[in-house]
């Protein structure tokens, strides 16, 4: 955790939220992450979206650029906010992988009904995982006990910091909060 707030990484489908006429992230789902990554901003969090950081599409970022970019904020979060999504996104699934290999606490968001593969719903066998199943129209109160499990799981992260201190963890990284940086 920074001195300014924790960083969350927020890893969601991409390429299956797509609207096929635009090529970017659909209006609707496109407010479900505004929601949430404006209210742990709000909270004091720095957050790392892709989404955000290319434009719901406009900017797509080659997977030689949006790979290296992705595990680099992995590596610095204090947390994972990952919706899942139906059928689990390949991206969220990988981002998933990288979060318990480096021992992240993750707040799962699954879907309401949704299978999803074993792997997945397992993962609380190797790092600190809360699994919340999502109301169908993302209410307040769904999206605010989201951010409050995400900054509960970020403060129980023990991990040490890494040498540079926190300035020089988040330089380069992606990460926005109150401040816009």
């Amino acid at each position: 955790m920074t001195s300014n707030g924790p960083r969350v990484f927020l890893a969601a489908p991409y390429t299956q939220w797509l609207d096929p006429s635009t090529r970017l992230v659909r209006a609707d789902l496109r407010n479900r992450l505004n929601r949430l990554r404006g209210g742990l901003i709000e909270a004091g969090a720095h957050v790392f979206s892709a989404h955000h950081n290319e434009r719901w599409g406009a900017e797509w970022l080659p997977a030689e650029e949006c790979t290296p970019a992705d595990f680099r904020a992995m590596r610095v979060a204090d947390a994972v906010c990952a919706v899942v999504g139906s059928p689990a996104s390949g991206g969220v699934a990988v981002e998933l992988g990288w979060a318990s290999a480096l021992g992240k606490p993750v707040l799962a968001i699954m879907d309401d009904g949704a299978d999803c593969t074993p792997l997945i719903s397992g993962l609380h066998t190797i790092t600190d995982v809360t699994y919340l199943e999502a109301d169908m129209c993302w209410s307040d109160a769904f999206v605010e006990s989201v951010i409050q499990a995400t900054l509960t799981a970020a403060k129980t992260n023990t991990e040490a910091p890494s040498p540079g201190g926190a300035e020089a963890r988040l330089g380069g990284t992606g990460y926005v909060g109150v401040s816009g940086r």
